[in-house]
């Protein structure tokens, strides 16, 4: 579930077309341009406003709002919020429905609610299956891939997996509403086939339209370190901390460029720099924060022996 969640929304940002733009059309255009620049509370209020001209839609990009302040800067009281919004809500149309079971589903997942996010995220996915649409298709390739996943070591299962990433490469290659989330998904399902080069230019793709955006920028240095391009990814974590030690000092998203760094300095057995990070893991902060950063992370550090006692 948790790959699930991050495929889900990793970077919660989606783009409009700009043919024979509505009045609506021309806000969800502004509030995903002030997302992908990192002003969110321009945003939000961007999307208050297209709430009262079509409230599904507008629910959707608020929350969209909040969740991508959360997955940028990690403040989880963003979850808070938006679990709250998406509870209280429910919407005729079939697809935005669909779309607030589907974030509601990342939001009880990543605050431990593991039984009831499964559920939620399938009844999203329930609803997909109806809808007749590239895009539809598309958000059930990604609840299907990792359930396909789940069970594809049970003899005779079905395995469509292969065709669900090419549903999703179409998709997120379209001119879809939501190509950026397409794209993000896809490039964590190559990330987890161990397909890092496919995954790379998955995330090199998204930042030709989004460019120097910090959470794309840190996915390419996790390509990047996967690939053994230690330098590269090494310059990128470096900038990555430096960055989120300004914009939000003691996030998560800093102390994992701080974790990948630990793990490439000791590949390149750089004594003096793996030293230097390692000092910062002994900080209160670093217990604090420790049960929300990823557990492959975590497990890597410990495999290694990188964390100080």
């Amino acid at each position: 579930m948790k790959s699930l969640a991050r495929a889900i929304l990793g970077i919660s940002v989606v783009f409009v077309t700009t043919n024979a733009m509505t009045p609506a059309d021309s806000l969800a255009e502004r509030i995903l341009t002030r997302t992908l620049q990192c002003h969110y509370a321009e945003a939000a209020m961007t999307a208050d406003t297209l709430t009262k001209l079509e409230a599904a839609r507008g629910a959707f990009f608020s929350n969209m709002v909040r969740l991508s302040r959360f997955d940028d800067l990690g403040d989880t009281n963003e979850l808070l919020r938006a679990r709250q919004t998406l509870e209280n809500a429910t919407w005729p149309d079939p697809f935005w429905e669909s779309l607030r079971m589907f974030q509601l589903g990342f939001v009880k997942s990543e605050q431990g609610d593991k039984v009831s996010a499964g559920w939620t995220t399938r009844k999203a996915a329930k609803g997909f299956a109806q809808i007749p649409t590239q895009e539809s298709r598309a958000f059930y390739a990604i609840y299907a891939y990792y359930m396909e996943g789940a069970t594809a070591w049970v003899p005779f299962a079905s395995d469509n997996r292969t065709q669900m990433l090419r549903t999703l490469d179409s998709a997120a290659h379209s001119k879809s509403l939501f190509w950026p989330l397409f794209s993000t998904s896809l490039t964590w399902m190559r990330f987890d086939r161990k397909e890092y080069s496919q995954a790379l230019t998955l995330v090199d793709f998204a930042l030709q339209r989004a460019p120097s955006h910090p959470v794309y920028t840190q996915m390419r240095a996790d390509m990047l370190f996967r690939l053994q391009r230690y330098p590269e990814a090494a310059t990128l974590y470096e900038q990555s901390a430096l960055h989120y030690a300004q914009s939000s000092p003691g996030c998560i998203r800093w102390w994992c460029a701080a974790a990948n760094l630990l793990r490439i300095y000791a590949a390149q057995k750089d004594t003096a720099k793996l030293q230097s990070w390692q000092a910062k893991f002994q900080s209160p902060a670093f217990a604090k924060i420790r049960k929300w950063m990823p557990a492959s992370l975590i497990d890597a550090l410990e495999d290694q022996d990188l964390l100080p006692d």
